[in-house]
């Protein structure tokens, strides 16, 4: 492709003009050269412009041509599809057409899918939903019953301690073997 690119140029810079013409094809032939060696390189940027200084001197349609095949290396695919686009319509019997046109085709295929792209990731920022609060109605909580309640069973175990505890205390002063006597109904420990 490049090779065709090339010769076409070679063989419009070798075709008799006048003289202010020539010197305007020595400083494109010049361009051109040094715009060869970038792209061989793969300096895509450098002749990119080296390309489009070549073609502001001498306008040579097969230039748009290589000036399309670097924006498309630089992933610039608008500007590409253009320039290809401006190469068929300067040169509407290139040898090249269906390879150009394939290219063409290619380009804007990859361009409408990111546009699809970039669509669907639009739409698939959509904001949430908004959090409502619902006022529910809740029924009147039951009344617990007495022995379900802490301080019933704080004042319940206080109690049985207090009792042990005095239980425990008493017994401890009473001698080991009561006497089973008793006067007037009651208990008599000590005699």
């Amino acid at each position: 492709m490049l090779r065709l690119a090339c010769c076409v140029l070679a063989l419009s810079l070798s075709l008799g003009v006048t003289p202010a013409l020539a010197e305007d094809r020595v400083a494109a032939r010049q361009h051109y050269k040094r715009a060869l060696s970038h792209y061989k390189l793969a300096e895509y940027k450098l002749a990119l412009d080296a390309f489009k200084e070549a073609f502001r001197n001498f306008e040579e349609p097969s230039m748009l041509f290589n000036v399309a095949q670097c924006h498309r290396q630089l992933g610039q695919k608008r500007d590409a599809v253009r320039f290809y686009r401006a190469y068929l319509r300067d040169v509407p019997a290139a040898t090249n057409r269906a390879e150009v046109e394939k290219l063409v085709s290619d380009l804007e295929e990859q361009l409408a899918q990111e546009a699809a792209a970039a669509r669907a990731a639009t739409a698939r920022v959509v904001p949430a939903p908004t959090p409502t609060t619902a006022i529910v109605a809740s029924a009147p909580t039951p009344k617990q019953p007495a022995y379900k309640k802490w301080w019933v069973w704080t004042i319940v175990g206080g109690t049985v301690a207090v009792g042990v505890g005095l239980g425990v205390g008493l017994t401890l002063g009473l001698p080991r073997n009561p006497s089973a006597t008793t006067q007037g109904g009651t208990f008599e420990p000590f005699k």
